[in-house]
């Protein structure tokens, strides 16, 4: 029998851990990635929401809510609440960007009253955009700076 004693050395507790380690910051990334996708998906959902309480608006009034500006949660702004949440509230509680109140723009959602030029081309009675963080749609795009990454704005709209 020899005198030695049962256990790791060094060394190999040191490629293990290294080993643990990577495979975190792998699992970490593609976490991160996987929620930044989710986040855009709830996007979507939002403003199609959103729209369809404006329809029903429509329906009951005629005309869809009025606005001067555009109006947004960018920033912790109240004017996308004040102006849409109050119109559509017998419709609809309306949502903020997932990544409200710190959002920085263009993470947020926009309305406007009528069209916007780069939207489309003229006609349209509203306008709402919204900007993803990973994903693609298959949506008229507003800005195509960051293809299908931070900055990809997307337009829905109504006649």
């Amino acid at each position: 029998m020899s005198g030695r004693q049962k256990g790791f050395t060094l060394i190999e507790l040191l490629v293990v851990i290294s080993i643990i380690g990577v495979l975190s910051t792998i699992a970490m990334t593609s976490l991160n990635g996987a929620r930044a996708k989710a986040r855009d998906v709830k996007r979507l959902s939002d403003v199609q929401e959103v729209r369809k309480a404006l329809t029903l608006y429509y329906s009951d009034y005629g005309s869809y809510p009025g606005t001067s500006n555009w109006v947004s949660d960018c920033s912790g702004d109240t004017s996308w609440k004040s102006v849409i949440g109050g119109a559509l509230a017998p419709y609809m509680a309306v949502p903020d960007d997932p990544v409200f109140p710190n959002n920085v723009w263009p993470l947020c959602y926009y309305y406007k009253l009528e069209d916007y030029g780069n939207c489309s081309g003229s006609g349209y009675a509203y306008t709402l955009l919204f900007a993803t963080e990973a994903s693609k749609f298959n949506l008229q795009k507003y800005s195509v700076q960051g293809e299908g990454g931070t900055a990809a704005r997307f337009c829905l709209h109504e006649e």
